[in-house]
């Protein structure tokens, strides 16, 4: 599987903390930060294993190019401590596609000089992967399309998926973290309130419902969405899994 040299750093922490990570990230020329808000589930044993607390969490999305990502763990380790137990939880996934140059450009803004290198060094590392990998080890049957539009405009997102074939999607809000660069790029806020849209499709179904979100809600239009996919390993609990039991 290709990937796109950045990845998606998801951390989960108490409320309280998540600051500390948003400046660590913006330290490391991290622009793209999204927070939402949420509770842990969780059984007290589950938690206990995980070195979590039943306190509110916050959750950041950011995105960091492949280069950068072992970099900011390590600080991340050294400055937050976020690897001893209570702490919280950081992991990568690495984007499976990303709808367009802009997109990308949009994502890793502030980690690179200039747009023109980043392309070509994602496309030179997308090539290396290519050579080095004659046989693929990861085939995802899904992907999880990520879409993150303005406040009020997630169900035009949604219409557009739904027009070529996708069944359904979830609705979370969230915020944007960087006032610094709010309006900077391309009119686009990441101060501002944000929707985030999550849409499981199947691999040969995700690039036409990512165009189709591009194409009736992207940065050309009023909801100004930016879109990306991560490779999901194994799912459950979708009709659509009936037609292809051999994804679990």
């Amino acid at each position: 599987m290709k990937t796109y040299g950045i990845d998606l750093m998801v951390t989960i922490a108490n409320r309280n903390r998540i600051e500390k990570f948003i400046q660590l990230y913006r330290e490391h020329g991290m622009s793209f930060n999204i927070t939402a808000f949420g509770r842990g589930t969780a059984s007290s044993d589950v938690l206990k294993f995980l070195g979590l607390d039943a306190s509110e969490k916050a959750i950041l999305f950011s995105a960091v190019s492949r280069t950068r990502s072992r970099e900011v763990i390590r600080d991340a380790i050294l400055k937050t401590r976020i690897d001893v137990p209570g702490n919280g939880i950081l992991m990568t996934i690495p984007l499976s596609a990303a709808g367009g140059g802009r997109c990308i450009q949009y994502l890793t803004q502030g980690q690179e000089k200039e747009g023109e290198n980043l392309m070509k060094n994602l496309q030179e590392e997308v090539r290396k992967e290519s050579e080095e990998k004659k046989e693929e080890t990861f085939n995802p049957s899904f992907h999880l399309i990520i879409a993150i539009t303005n406040e009020g405009y997630s169900d035009q997102v949604m219409d557009a998926a739904r027009s070529v074939g996708a069944s359904g999607g979830t609705i979370v809000r969230a915020k944007g973290t960087d006032k610094a660069t709010a309006e900077k790029f391309f009119g686009v806020s990441l101060a501002a309130e944000k929707e985030m849209v999550f849409i499981v499709a199947k691999a040969k179904e995700r690039n036409v419902i990512m165009s189709e979100i591009i194409r009736q809600a992207g940065m050309d239009s009023d909801a100004k969405s930016i879109v990306f996919s991560l490779p999901v390993d194994r799912i459950a609990g979708l009709r659509l899994l009936e037609d292809d039991d051999s994804s679990l």
